[in-house]
């Protein structure tokens, strides 16, 4: 397969977001795209300058905080993606981007506490316990997470259909599409589509 470089392209600028967004790895979009490795990456670097943490609301109620993990260049390289979920709305309230470590995580959890967050939930994690106040800290095992509002918890079917979409309109209709069994493939949503 030959790949070239399209950077200048705004369809497929636009592809590698919707695909980021999506959770497909940067070696799925250049295969996808067949566009360069590099070029994927300084598109998404080039995004990733431009993006603005959220202004913290006052005062709201019930915050959710946990991390993802993710890696740089090689798994042996991890990095942590710690995010705080407003339970009520759904919306990201802060992140920060980091190493999963105390001094990393404090500067999210004081974030928080200066904006008067009235309770706040985790994981049970050992460094939430340092860094929160007993009164508001709630910790449960996998306590986080539970109304279904993080961002990885949207309907698979429905992720797989829009980036399909996506790629049918860029590309046009594929001559064969190779699926394995997993639930999102199999269902019938995807087969009436």
């Amino acid at each position: 397969m030959t790949y070239r470089s399209r950077p200048c392209c705004k369809c497929t600028k636009a592809m590698i977001s919707k695909l980021v967004c999506e959770d497909v790895s940067v070696r799925g979009i250049s295969r996808i795209l067949r566009v360069a490795i590099n070029t994927v990456q300084k598109d998404i670097i080039r995004t990733s300058k431009s993006i603005v943490n959220p202004p913290i609301r006052l005062h709201q109620e019930n915050i959710e905080v946990d991390e993802l993990r993710t890696f740089i260049g090689n798994k042996q390289n991890p990095y942590w993606i710690a995010y705080a979920l407003n339970c009520a709305t759904g919306e990201v309230t802060d992140f920060i981007v980091g190493r999963r470590s105390k001094r990393t995580l404090r500067t999210l959890v004081n974030t928080l506490l200066l904006s008067g967050v009235g309770k706040i939930s985790t994981d049970r994690l050992n460094i939430y316990r340092s860094l929160i106040p007993e009164g508001i800290h709630c910790d449960k095992r996998y306590g986080t997470n539970r109304s279904g509002s993080r961002w990885t918890s949207i309907c698979p079917v429905l992720r797989v259909i829009r980036v399909l979409e996506g790629l049918l309109e860029m590309r046009g209709k594929p001559i064969r599409l190779r699926i394995d069994n997993g639930p999102e493939f199999v269902s019938d949503r995807l087969q009436l589509w």
